[in-house]
């Protein structure tokens, strides 16, 4: 017996699914194009602003080996938990999503330091100039 998972992976074919580990997973798309267009044009002085491939799920992964096991087969660019259930309410609401992430620390990398607190209202802050543009 098959159990179901489900990943979204952004910027990726439609409802296509694959098997591993025993479960079926889904990836989905759902970034609206209109907000990552939007979402380039930002002043961030933080970083770089860059398109990428977000890993999200309804189940929390540290296993380093399947990280890097999605990581090569999706290129991805970092993992969350949040995205997956607004983009499934997007989706039901036939609402445009878009993921907004900064990468502030990594499982592969944990020896980092972190400001959770400066990380957080820069990304609230990014977000809000964002809905300002749209």
């Amino acid at each position: 017996m098959t159990l179901e998972k489900t990943w979204m992976i952004f910027q990726l074919p439609k409802e296509e699914c694959f098997e591993e580990d025993g479960y079926l997973y889904t990836y989905l798309t759902h970034s609206d194009e209109a907000l990552l267009s939007a979402a380039e044009t930002v002043e961030y002085s933080g970083g770089r602003v860059k398109r990428g491939t977000v890993l999200s799920s309804d189940e929390w992964n540290r296993e380093i080996d399947r990280i890097l096991r999605f990581h090569a087969a999706f290129s991805s660019d970092c993992e969350d938990m949040e995205s997956f259930a607004a983009a499934r309410i997007c989706e039901q609401l036939v609402l445009p999503f878009l993921c907004v992430r900064i990468i502030s620390n990594s499982e592969l990398h944990p020896g980092e330091d972190c400001d959770f607190a400066l990380y957080g209202r820069e990304c609230q802050e990014f977000v809000l100039k964002l809905i300002e543009k749209v």
